[in-house]
C-alpha cells in the first residue's frame, strides 16, 4: 500500500498497522515542526518495512510472528530516555550552536562526525568478529585435547 501501515490494517491486524502507520506520520510531523531534515532517512525504512512486511503476510505468515514483531516494539524506558536526550541534543546543536558557526565549518564538523562514525563502527564490527573467531579457536583447542 502506498501508505504505511494501511496494508496490515485491511489484513486485520489493526494494532501493527496503527503503530507503523503513526510512527510514519510522527516522523513527518517532527521533521516539520522542528525543521529537522536529520530524520528524513526513517520514512523510507517504515515504508519499506511496512510493504515487505505486508507483502510476507499475505503470503502466509503465521499469525505467531506478528505477536513476535508486537513484542519487539515494546521498548525499554531506558532507551527512549536515552533517545530523547540525543534529539535534545541535536535539536540544541541545531537551532543555537551550528547558527553562530561559519558555514564552512560546520560542513568540516558534519563530514568528521560521519567519518567518526563509521570509523567506530567498523571498529565495533572488527572486535566482535575477533571475538568470535577467538571463541572457535578456543572451541577446537578444548575438542583437540
Amino acid at each position: 500500500s502506498i501508505i504505511p501501515g494501511a496494508g496490515h490494517m485491511y489484513l486485520g491486524y489493526q494494532k501493527k498497522g496503527l503503530i507503523i502507520m503513526g510512527g510514519f506520520f510522527f516522523t513527518i510531523f517532527f521533521m516539520g515542526w522542528l525543521n529537522i531534515s536529520l530524520f528524513l532517512f526513517v520514512l523510507p525504512l517504515i515504508w519499506f518495512y511496512s510493504f515487505f512486511d505486508v507483502l510476507h503476510s499475505v503470503n502466509g505468515t503465521d499469525v505467531k510472528e506478528h505477536r513476535i514483531n508486537l513484542e519487539f516494539l515494546k521498548i525499554k524506558p531506558e532507551w527512549i530516555g536515552i533517545g530523547l536526550i540525543i534529539i535534545g541534543i541535536l535539536i540544541i546543536l541545531e537551532r543555537i550552536l551550528y547558527p553562530l558557526i561559519p558555514y564552512e565549518i560546520r560542513n568540516y564538523i558534519q563530514t568528521s562526525i560521519v567519518a567518526l562514525i563509521f570509523i567506530i563502527g567498523g571498529i565495533k564490527l572488527l572486535a566482535k568478529n575477533k571475538k568470535v573467531v577467538d571463541g572457535e579457536v578456543h572451541e577446537r583447542c578444548k575438542k583437540d585435547e
